[in-house]
C-alpha cells in the first residue's frame, strides 16, 4: 500500500499514455509515493511503473532494501499539476550519451516507444539533443578521475605517472561536477561526484607527509598541507550527503554509510589541527615545570 498521503492524480487521455501529475505542490526530498515488492512484482498498472521518462527528471525511483519497498521522491520542487517523470537509465554512462545513443539505449532496454522530449532531447524529430556536446564532455572528464581516487597502490602509480598533475586533477573533478549541474544531475549521479572529489582531497590529505606525494605537489603550486585538503572533503562529502537525503530519505544505509565517513573524517581533521598546533608552537609557549 502507498506508505504516504496522495501527492499525485494519474490522467488518462484516450489514445495517450497516462500520465503522473503532481495533485498538490511537493517539496524537494520529500517522498511521492511508495509500492512493496509484492505490489510491485504482481500489479504491472501499479502507479509506479506509469511515471514518465526524461532525460532530466524531476524524482527519483529507488528500492528501499530495509523497507522491502520501491520508493519514488521528488529530487527538485514540484509544482500541482507538473508531470512527475524519472529517467528509466540511472546509470552514468548511458546518461552521457548523445541523444541518438541514448534514446536508442533507453528504447532496446525498456520497450520505450515515444521519443523523450525534454529540453535536453528537443523535438522528437530532431536527432541530435541540445546538449550533446556537453554530455560528450563529461564522459571525457569521468574517464580521466574515475580511476584515481582508488585508495590502494594503483592511485598512487597513477599520480606519478600521468602527465597531469594534482592541480590540474582538481579542476577536472570541479569541471566535472559543474557539468552534470548544467546537465541537470540532481540525483545519485551527482552525489558520486562529490564522493570522488572527497575521496581524492582524503587521499591527498593522508599523503601529505609523503615524499613522492609533496614532490608532485610542489611542481603545480598544490596545496600540501592535510588541513587544506581535509577541508575541501569535508566540503564535498557534505554535498554527496544532502544529495544522497534528497534521493533515498535520511534513513537509507547508503545515507548512514557516508555520515559514517564524515564523522571518520571529522575525526582526521582534529588529528591534523592537533599537529599544526604542537609543530607550530615555539619552545617557550609550552608551559614549565
Amino acid at each position: 500500500m502507498n506508505a504516504h498521503l496522495p501527492s499525485y492524480i494519474i490522467l488518462t487521455d484516450h489514445g495517450h499514455a497516462p500520465r503522473m501529475l503532481a495533485s498538490r505542490d511537493i517539496r524537494k526530498g520529500n517522498p511521492i509515493m511508495s509500492y512493496s515488492a509484492h505490489l510491485c512484482i504482481l500489479d504491472a498498472n501499479a502507479d509506479i511503473a506509469r511515471v514518465a521518462h526524461s532525460c532530466i527528471p524531476n524524482a527519483f525511483q529507488h528500492w528501499d532494501p530495509d523497507a522491502h519497498e520501491m520508493v519514488l521522491r521528488a529530487i527538485e520542487d514540484i509544482s500541482e499539476g507538473t508531470e512527475i517523470t524519472i529517467s528509466y537509465e540511472q546509470d552514468i554512462e548511458t546518461f552521457l550519451m548523445p541523444k541518438f545513443e541514448r534514446m536508442q539505449h533507453t528504447r532496446q532496454s525498456f520497450g520505450l516507444l515515444s521519443t523523450c522530449t525534454c529540453r535536453a532531447c528537443g523535438p522528437s524529430h530532431v536527432q541530435h539533443g541540445t546538449d550533446d556536446f556537453l554530455r560528450l564532455e563529461t564522459a571525457e572528464l569521468l574517464e580521466l578521475i574515475t580511476p584515481l581516487p582508488l585508495l590502494d597502490d594503483d592511485f598512487e602509480l597513477s599520480i606519478h605517472t600521468t602527465h597531469i598533475n594534482l592541480r590540474q586533477l582538481q579542476r577536472l573533478h570541479e569541471r566535472y561536477i559543474e557539468n552534470l549541474i548544467k546537465l541537470g544531475a540532481k540525483d545519485h549521479k551527482l552525489c558520486h561526484a562529490y564522493w570522488l572529489l572527497y575521496q581524492f582531497h582524503a587521499y591527498i590529505a593522508d599523503h601529505a607527509d609523503n615524499e613522492e606525494t609533496r614532490s608532485t605537489c610542489e611542481k603545480c603550486d598544490f596545496p600540501i598541507h592535510p588541513l587544506t585538503h581535509l577541508e575541501i572533503a569535508v566540503v564535498a562529502l557534505k554535498s554527496a550527503i544532502d544529495i544522497c537525503v534528497t534521493c533515498y530519505g535520511k534513513q537509507h544505509h547508503k545515507v548512514q554509510e557516508l555520515e559514517q565517513e564524515m564523522q571518520e573524517l571529522k575525526y582526521k581533521v582534529v588529528d591534523a589541527l592537533s599537529k599544526h598546533f604542537h609543530r607550530n608552537r615555539s619552545v617557550s609557549e609550552y608551559p614549565k615545570d
